[in-house]
């Protein structure tokens, strides 16, 4: 997400020194700030707003309406749209805003607006040769909108952590097929239980069955296994950083084709 305007204090509360938003505008401003802010911590998200925690409280309540540096910053850590934030009318994404970056220069895992979450949908994921790291393609991305309750109670899962992206190849036909979609959790990185993860193995990506085996082994399994064999991950392959998982799949959906 866009962190924050710089240059200023987090604990200068800007309505004292910019023109403020009309009361009858503003009047649900509160309701889609806390929508916006989801489970992630207050003071968590008032610092990368470049607010006070204070003053961010004081928002959430009604108390006091932000001027529009404090306002700018908001949108900004949030992914949103200023004039959404303000009139709840116009689309929530985030697009141009004055003394704002684009919304496809810096993608926000999580968007949030009313009863719903808006999840970036990535049409490449890649690992970066060399040195390992995941690389999410931040400048062909889409959102999808899904129920927040079906997010956090259906799944259990939360909606700042997930990601879509769609498979390619005939590893777990009869499950899934190329292009269809898969949901990744990246909040879970280790092994926790058997079930499907997308990994990475040296500067390859797949999505398998992983399951872990006595001796610190992980067994690697595709849907389609007479094509493609099980096989199995070592502890000291695992420990060299040549495996790598990026996160549990919760949720796919097929393509129509």
């Amino acid at each position: 997400m866009n962190k924050g305007s710089k240059g200023k204090k987090a604990s200068q509360d800007s309505s004292v020194h910019d023109r403020s938003i009309h009361e009858k505008e503003s009047s649900d401003l509160p309701l889609r700030l806390k929508s916006a802010i989801g489970d992630e911590p207050v003071a968590a998200f008032a610092r990368r707003a470049g607010v006070s925690e204070s003053v961010m409280r004081a928002y959430l309540s009604g108390e006091k309406r932000p001027g529009l540096d404090n306002l700018r910053g908001i949108a900004n850590a949030a992914g949103l749209s200023i004039d959404y934030l303000v009139t709840g009318r116009s689309a929530p994404l985030k697009s141009d805003e004055a003394g704002g970056n684009k919304a496809e220069d810096t993608v926000a895992p999580y968007v949030a607006a009313n009863d719903f979450v808006y999840l970036p949908l990535h049409r490449n994921v890649s690992a970066s040769a060399g040195n390992g790291s995941i690389v999410w393609d931040e400048h062909d991305v889409d959102y999808l909108a899904f129920q927040s309750t079906f997010i956090r109670q259906e799944l259990r899962a939360n909606p700042k952590s997930l990601r879509l992206v769609r498979i390619s190849g005939d590893s777990m036909e009869r499950l899934l097929y190329s292009g269809d979609m898969v949901m990744v959790d990246t909040s879970i990185t280790t092994l926790q239980a058997e079930g499907m993860y997308v990994f990475r193995i040296d500067d390859s990506i797949s999505v398998k069955w992983l399951n872990a085996m006595p001796g610190g082994v992980i067994r690697v399994a595709s849907e389609n296994a007479a094509k493609y064999p099980p096989y199995e991950i070592t502890r000291e392959q695992a420990d060299d950083h040549r495996f790598q998982i990026i996160g549990l799949v919760r949720w796919w959906a097929h393509t129509q084709r």
